[in-house]
């Protein structure tokens, strides 16, 4: 609680009292001046603060704490600038600027890669674009501030995106990487970013976000008209490789479309482009299953490197605009994927007298995933209705075989899932400033599995759930603060089916006050839920009454330098998987069993964050710090009985503290097109193991370091390079440390393109080996035609080591490799 109280009192005196001027900057007709300069200067000329006039000419003007101004000027190309000493400026007067010709002097003019105008930077494709990149992805990874995960999730100053836009229309929802990955770049103008989006029209104002969103802006000839890529590739290895997609698209101003069907066994992970890569509260949660197929883990390197797949995916995707505006969207995606893994494993599991299993297993698994979304929206200023529909089904199946500790065992397992959603949300905003909004948000779970135990026997488990989450609010003003009361109904029953049916049911009658105040450089958001949480399990009932507050806490220092703050306070009701008395396997060598009675966990969060943005420099930056608690979780006793990890819930219960700090930093230089990111982390944890009936208290360190950048210093050659260093410490194992580089460099004469990329990994584990990768490719490449031929791991590295840890195993791990490979490619844009 002191560090809580410390994170408090640090947020409170770097947010401390400063000046907030404002007003309006208007010409000698009336007209208001947008993007007017404000410009507040102290002694000898020192720029104190900066703002813009927005798009009615109003601006607002914040002095820091501890800075002095002399005088405000105000400065508009084509207007003679205007000086105003401080002491006789009056608060919110309107400014009126007279028109002056301006003689220019001869410059030299460079395009200008980032613009910005209010909350919106637009980026320019031509400006960070390099002959090589493919994809818009490809470039979006190149523009400061932006980063592209591997999962093809987008992030802006280290958050990820809330939309993802083409022309101003959200076609695909969270599956955006269905775009970003398969939409050319040069039939992309700019790339913006919206700040602090708020999709909804009608809240704008009133529920503020922190998360970005980002829009495509298209040439014109990629406008309106129908477009298709064909791109196939064959090869052999140690079997026959191919890997091909047919897309076609189109975006008009009523209508968008993507559809694809893509086919590859080249080890490159195409499953992520159909998965929904945001998260939104507004929308009913699906059950997790306790069984999934066979998964031995993937090594830290590119993942096609030890990918063994045949993987087929069909999508479609429609917008259709309404001639009142609204969106119709319609979306279908099935993913058939059959892989095969080989691995070694030892594993020395810390809470379990340091017990030892030893695995050599092969699997092979198939999968078969089927879902569909049907959603209608009406979003305006004053009104907002959304239906979404989703439906899902899957059929999946592993099977293998483990020497376990020297015994040949087989493995098979056989999880199922099926749901439905819907989420309903209607707003309406009155004519005096009030608002008022009704939402269902509903989900229906079935997840029948079957899994093979090492004793020959067979589980048989089912798990359901359903939910249902039905709210209100009311929305007034009381002079700058918004004020929000919501009251709502939410339920969940949780069925799981083995040797016995066990039942578990939450309801929560709830209500939620929220204050939300945003003025000059301010913006404050304060709530708080209060619930009355009545549950059951068979014939036991509780009753508890709980209170939940969230602040956020944001103030511009300047218009280029923000500082951020949150904290929250969570009471979590664990599920039906944590309760139940009855023991049920996760997978052919772990199984469980829960304390039979009503558990939960209490947590608190907080976070302190600085971000720092210079457009005109290309410079962004962030440094985030954070702290977070974790009480009354179960403490599980572990023993190993027969080759099997058995955890079973004690008395005991746990305390767990996690620190961390991050930072991230991000540049671009107009000189050779230079690209530059840079990002650390370092998190320490502490918490509790029960070891010999006793709890120990134990600690993890991680940290994280990488650096990033593109250059092209001539027309001819490119250069790209990201290098990474893994820190982690078990208190009761050695630090690890591992060091991932690549480097790819390409060779561009004319229309012809080479690379060579170079992967190379490290590590002070001397148990651990050295593995280099390197791949070649060469190809001609024209707009909408190129052929090309690649050759991957020239060197044929086929085995891989690894050794990491958990919070209760230290675990070494034997991978296979995919061999040397021979493709080659044919591509045609239609």
């Amino acid at each position: 609680m002191k560090r809580l109280l410390l994170y408090l009192i640090i947020l409170v005196s770097l947010t401390g009292n400063a000046q907030t001027f404002t007003g309006r900057v208007i010409d000698k007709s009336g007209k208001p001046l947008v993007s007017a300069s404000v410009v507040a200067k102290g002694d000898s000329g020192f720029v104190v603060a900066f703002a813009r006039a927005g798009q009615d000419g109003h601006f607002s003007l914040t002095i820091p704490q501890g800075k002095e101004a002399k005088s405000i000027e105000f400065l508009m190309m084509g207007f003679g600038k205007m000086v105003i000493p401080l002491k006789d400026y009056e608060n919110g007067q309107t400014i009126k600027m007279q028109e002056q010709a301006i003689a220019l002097k001869e410059v030299k003019v460079t395009p200008q890669r980032i613009r910005e105008q209010g909350d919106t930077l637009t980026y320019s494709v031509a400006g960070f674009m390099q002959k090589q990149d493919r994809s818009i992805a490809d470039v979006i990874a190149k523009m400061p501030g932006l980063e592209v995960l591997p999962s093809g999730t987008i992030r802006y100053q280290g958050k990820a995106i809330n939309k993802f836009y083409i022309e101003g229309m959200d076609l695909l929802g969270g599956k955006y990487a269905m775009a970003s990955e398969n939409l050319s770049a040069d039939k992309v103008k700019s790339v913006q970013v919206y700040e602090n989006h708020q999709p909804v029209k009608a809240l704008k104002d009133i529920k503020f976000s922190e998360q970005a969103a980002l829009n495509l802006v298209l040439k014109d000839e990629a406008k309106n008209v129908w477009q298709g890529v064909v791109d196939v590739a064959t090869g052999y290895g140690d079997e026959w490789l191919r890997d091909g997609r047919l897309l076609e698209m189109v975006f008009g101003r009523k209508k968008q479309s993507i559809s694809m069907v893509k086919a590859n066994n080249t080890g490159k992970d195409i499953e992520h482009e159909v998965t929904d890569l945001t998260q939104s509260d507004k929308t009913a949660p699906t059950e997790d299953g306790i069984l999934e197929n066979i998964s031995l883990g993937a090594p830290s390197l590119d993942a096609r490197r030890s990918k063994f797949n045949d993987t087929y995916i069909a999508a479609t995707n429609w917008l259709f605009k309404t001639k009142k505006d609204d969106d119709l969207k319609l979306q279908f995606t099935g993913l058939y994927d059959r892989n095969q893994q080989k691995q070694d494993r030892k594993t020395v599991y810390l809470d379990a007298d340091s017990a030892v299993i030893t695995e050599e297993q092969t699997a092979k698994s198939t999968r078969s995933e089927w879902q569909a979304e049907l959603l209608y929206k009406a979003n305006r200023d004053n009104h907002y209705l959304s239906n979404t529909l989703k439906g899902y089904i899957d059929f999946k199946k592993s099977e293998g075989l483990s020497m376990l500790n020297g015994c040949p065992t087989p493995q098979r397992v056989e999880p199922r899932k099926r749901y439905i959603v819907d989420n309903f949300e209607l707003i309406n905003k009155l004519k005096n400033g009030q608002s008022y909004s009704v939402t269902s948000l509903f989900s229906y779970n079935y997840l029948p599995g079957t899994l093979l135990l090492t004793n020959d026997g067979t589980q048989q488990i089912t798990q359901q759930m359903l939910y249902w989450n039905a709210y209100a609010y009311y929305q007034h003003s009381i002079k700058q603060v918004k004020v929000t009361w919501q009251a709502g109904f939410e339920t969940k029953t949780q069925w799981m089916t083995l040797n016995s049916k066990d039942r578990y049911s939450e309801y929560q009658p709830y209500v939620e006050p929220s204050l939300s105040y945003r003025e000059g450089a301010w913006t404050i958001s304060l709530n708080g839920r209060l619930n009355w949480l009545i549950r059951q399990y068979h014939e036991t009932h509780s009753q508890d009454l709980l209170v939940e507050p969230r602040l956020f806490i944001r103030y511009s220092l300047t218009p280029k330098l923000d500082i951020s703050g949150s904290y929250s306070y969570r009471w979590t009701p664990s599920d039906i998987t944590t309760i139940t008395r009855q023991l049920y396997y996760t997978d052919y060598i772990s199984c469980q069993q829960g304390s039979g009675q009503f558990e939960n966990t209490t947590g608190q969060m907080a976070s302190l964050g600085l971000g720092y943005r210079n457009v005109m420099t290309g410079m962004f930056c962030r440094l985030t710090s954070g702290y977070s608690n974790l009480r009354d979780a179960v403490i599980y006793h572990s023993q190993l009985v027969n080759n099997v990890y058995i955890r079973q819930a004690t008395d005991f219960r746990q305390n767990r503290e996690t620190y961390s700090l991050s930072g991230s930093l991000g540049k671009s230089i107009f000189l050779a097109k230079l690209s530059m990111t840079l990002n650390g982390s370092y998190s320490w944890t502490n918490y509790d193991l029960l070891i010999n009936q006793s709890l120990a208290r134990q600690h993890t360190r991680n940290g994280r370091a990488s650096l990033r950048f593109s250059l092209k210093p001539t027309r001819w050659l490119s250069i790209e390079e990201e290098s990474a260093y893994h820190y982690s410490h078990q208190s009761m194992t050695n630090a690890l440390q591992s060091w991932n580089h690549e480097l790819k460099l390409f060779l561009l004469p004319g229309k012809w393109q080479i690379e060579w990329t170079n992967e190379l990994y490290h590590s002070n584990d001397k148990s651990v080996s050295t593995n280099y990768f390197s791949d070649f490719s060469i190809s001609y490449r024209t707009k909408t035609f190129e052929a090309g031929l690649l050759c991957s791991n020239l060197f044929d590295t086929c085995n891989y080591h690894r050794h990491y840890t958990t919070d209760y195993a230290d675990i070494m791990v034997f991978n296979q490799l995919r061999p040397r490979e021979f493709l080659m490619r044919l591509f045609y844009n239609i």
